[in-house]
């Protein structure tokens, strides 16, 4: 617009030059070559301006993730070249906005990202915020190939990255780590999260009637909720196995304390194979389980069946995983406990730092039938 108004102007003013008495050739042509050069400039500048927004998108009021300590905004996406040593590459950068909610000083990085489900290479440097102050900090996600990662093709490319942030809130008494899965897609199309109550099992009281199988529509005249299923790992070619294990859709709703959060909303997971059995934990119900970025913890498990008597148990998070391992020696325990009717609550309490903590109740359902039809195998 800007472009057509300034050539307008310019011919215009030749226009007048030829119509008043000055009009010689000499004028005119002088006119005609100032019209053409005011049309030069303007179409390089929109050229210029055109070239800006491909290489800028900017974000207001966009929450990609946040708890009781952080909350993480996206500012923009913004295209730079970088050298690198085998050559100069256009990175796509993402710019966060990192809020500190808690009354210490945290440092929060990118940690894992992912493009339409595969993992994508990026630089996970931490930026630190003082207690309630904010600071901007950006990162740049490619492609992760070999032996060099390379630059997304597009700034597009950047509207499906999903992932997870990690923290660590400093305190008096030591660090304590925090993670916050996000989703840009999600954000930016103003759906509910992934983490919502239709992910949720809530426990059925004694006047409940059943149903509700894998989503959250009741159905008339079923028994059982059928909460429970007979799924299979897979293989590096993501190609089902023989190696069968037991768990639920849905998680069983519950809550968690730590040194962050109080009584934050939590869902778990049971899962039961011939080898193990493990529990995810899903801070904020979030439908990716919290992982141990820190050393190996040892929780202390009670487990409290439907007739009030209270079981010991005890479990392993180990480090960079994904779950709490039960103890083998507590096996025959749990499964005696699943193989009953009326619901399971469990307390589980970190035995170096009892202010971390969880307690969820799951239902049993139909998880004898399912176990003991996939044992006899």
């Amino acid at each position: 617009m800007k472009k057509k108004l300034l050539a307008l102007t310019a011919v215009a003013a030749a226009m007048a030059l030829s119509a008043c008495g000055g009009g010689t050739e000499a004028n005119v042509t002088e006119a005609q070559a100032n019209a053409e050069s005011l049309t030069k400039d303007a179409t390089e500048e929109s050229e210029e301006s055109e070239s800006q927004d491909e290489n800028l998108r900017t974000f207001e009021n966009v929450v990609l993730a946040e708890n009781d300590v952080a909350k993480i905004e996206l500012v923009n996406f913004f295209a730079e070249d970088v050298n690198w040593a085998d050559g100069k590459q256009n990175e796509k950068k993402i710019t966060i906005k990192v809020t500190n909610k808690s009354d210490d000083e945290i440092s929060v990085w990118p940690e894992d990202a992912y493009l339409d489900g595969e993992k994508a290479y990026i630089v996970n440097n931490p930026v630190t915020v003082a207690s309630g102050m904010s600071g901007n900090h950006d990162f740049f996600v490619a492609k992760d190939t070999k032996p060099e990662h390379t630059a997304l093709e597009s700034i597009d490319d950047l509207y499906r990255v999903e992932g997870l942030f990690e923290g660590r809130l400093e305190t008096d008494s030591g660090s304590e780590s925090f993670e916050l899965n996000f989703s840009i897609p999600e954000a930016l199309g103003n759906t509910e999260s992934t983490a919502d109550s239709e992910n949720v099992a809530e426990p059925l009281g004694p006047e409940e009637s059943s149903g509700s199988v894998e989503s959250s529509e009741q159905i008339a005249d079923t028994e059982a909720m059928n909460l429970w299923s007979v799924n299979y790992y897979v293989d590096n070619f993501n190609q089902p196995t023989e190696d069968w294990f037991i768990t639920t859709q849905k998680l069983f709703a519950g809550t968690f304390n730590n040194s962050v959060a109080t009584n934050g909303a939590l869902g778990a997971r049971l899962v039961v194979d011939p080898d193990y059995i493990t529990i995810t934990l899903h801070s904020y119900q979030d439908i990716n389980p919290d992982k141990n970025v820190g050393f190996d913890k040892t929780f202390n498990i009670t487990m409290r069946t439907s007739d009030g008597t209270d079981h010991n148990l005890s479990g392993i998070f180990y480090s960079q995983n994904d779950r709490i391992f039960v103890d083998d020696v507590y096996r025959d325990e749990v499964l005696a406990a699943l193989m009953e009717e009326g619901n399971i609550t469990f307390y589980l309490e970190n035995a170096d730092n009892r202010i971390e903590n969880y307690l969820f109740t799951i239902i049993p359902d139909n998880f004898k039938t399912l176990y003991e039809m996939i044992a006899q195998k």
